[in-house]
């Protein structure tokens, strides 16, 4: 047998020297890197570095980032007011309704950029519009809750639908699927931005923070694809390990909504589109087999390429710039007049759903 005494010496040598690391690993970051762990000077950052911007960084990686909430600022000529759950919301609150009236339809819209209304006073944006259509077909008021983030693509909603939205208790979910919600949501390089207080502990330890800084990051990283290997059309993913992840995310929506009964209502837009002979391979490409796919998840679908098809043949336009405010590569957004025919096209459909 061993000498007791001698062991436990060496135990607590083992314990000193152990201590003796963490201390100084703890004073080496604070005095060397106050700037990776410090919550103020991360804050001051974050706010330099994203002058005018709606967003912040999430905690939720499946999200990485999010509306800020209780936001009030205009950019971009548009003025931007969101609420506590960080979702856009009109400018003026609307009226409180009377005692004993009807119980609203609450309809929840999830999406990126043109259910966001970017670019657009809220008011002009097609999810406020089509909530006021659709309380004039149902005859019955219409709670709106616009769950939408500019950029976002389909494993964040999925994200957001399984969290935020089903909290939130819709009766009716309108999902805007765009052919860019299968882009990766982080490209190989690009900076990655933290809440300032991730990582915060109670132990108050900077060494800890910026521990489970680097563990987080190294997660956000894992996400991160530079596109090579898919398939595409007209610089659309239509095969490939990111679009078959964006299909498992609206999968898992369907899945989670069928156990609910909740009724899923998806909207399938289109940005570039022309009515030449071009038209039929983007069609075939991109529309023919997803809407059969969608539908085997659970979803109710309405396809607009063929109603966006006859709005350019009737109107004799040679592509959709009128309804856009931007048509570049691969982004663009719709203007007034874009968002009022999307809350046309929607309304009739939508409404026979909720009936």
């Amino acid at each position: 047998m061993g000498n007791p005494a001698r062991t436990r010496r060496r135990l607590w040598l083992t314990l000193v020297a152990l201590l003796s690391g963490c201390a100084l690993a703890e004073g080496g970051v604070r005095l060397l890197a106050p700037h990776l762990t410090d919550t103020r000077l991360l804050a001051r950052q974050l706010e330099a570095g994203s002058i005018d911007s709606v967003t912040r960084p999430s905690a939720d990686p499946g999200l990485y980032f999010e509306l800020r909430q209780n936001l009030d600022v205009v950019v971009d000529g548009a003025r931007v007011v969101t609420d506590a759950l960080g979702c856009r919301v009109p400018t003026v609150p609307a009226p409180t309704r009377p005692a004993g009236a009807d119980a609203p339809l609450r309809l929840a819209v999830l999406g990126a950029s043109t259910s966001y209304g970017f670019r657009l006073p809220y008011e002009q944006s097609y999810a406020p519009l089509l909530a006021t259509r659709l309380e004039a077909a149902l005859g019955r008021p219409v709670e709106l809750g616009n769950f939408a983030v500019p950029a976002w693509n389909a494993e964040q909603q999925a994200r957001d639908f399984a969290t935020r939205v089903l909290a939130w208790r819709p009766d009716l979910v309108l999902w805007h699927y765009d052919h860019r919600d299968a882009f990766p949501m982080l490209l190989p390089g690009q900076a990655l931005s933290l809440p300032p207080d991730f990582g915060d502990n109670p132990l108050g330890s900077a060494a800890l923070k910026l521990l489970l800084r680097r563990l987080h990051e190294r997660a956000l990283r894992s996400r991160a694809h530079d596109g090579s290997g898919h398939a595409s059309v007209d610089h659309y993913f239509s095969a490939g390990p990111l679009y078959d992840r964006h299909l498992a995310a609206l999968r898992r929506v369907g899945a989670l909504a069928r156990k609910r009964s909740l009724p899923v209502a998806l909207v399938i837009f289109d940005a570039f589109l022309k009515p030449d002979d071009d038209a039929a391979a983007h069609f075939d490409g991109l529309h023919r087999d997803l809407v059969p796919r969608l539908q085997g998840f659970g979803f109710h679908v309405l396809d607009l390429f063929q109603p966006l098809q006859a709005q350019m043949l009737g109107a004799g336009w040679g592509d959709l710039s009128p309804l856009w405010i931007s048509t570049q590569p691969l982004d663009g957004h719709p203007n007034a007049a874009g968002h009022a025919w999307l809350a046309a096209a929607l309304a009739p459909w939508l409404a026979g759903i909720a009936r």
